[in-house]
């Protein structure tokens, strides 16, 4: 089984997230966004799960890991159709932990 999470669902992520769906279908995508009402009404749009999903997991663990000193992370994509997700994951990654001088 294939899965795809985005954390992020703005303009970039949300685009992804529907070309995800097309490529793999929704039951294998996951969304989850800071104001989750955005994350709801894509998961609408598409038939995603909610928020009780791994992806919403993910971030909290994320955050309780980094804020117990735990700051390196690696991703790695074993499937082709997802070649561009990383490239994304880098972007999104930078702008996130790149802001306020950091």
């Amino acid at each position: 089984m294939k899965k795809a999470a985005f954390i992020g669902v703005g303009n970039m992520g949300g685009a992804l997230a529907r070309a995800a769906c097309r490529a793999v279908g929704a039951d294998q995508v996951v969304l989850f966004n800071r104001t989750p009402d955005k994350a709801k009404a894509l998961g609408a749009e598409l038939a995603v799960p909610g928020l009780d999903n791994p992806a919403w997991q993910y971030a909290a663990a994320r955050h309780a890991l980094y804020q117990g000193g735990k700051r390196v992370e690696v991703l790695a994509g074993y499937e082709p159709r997802f070649r561009f997700f990383a490239e994304w994951w880098k972007q999104l990654y930078g702008e996130s932990e790149g802001k306020d001088g950091k």
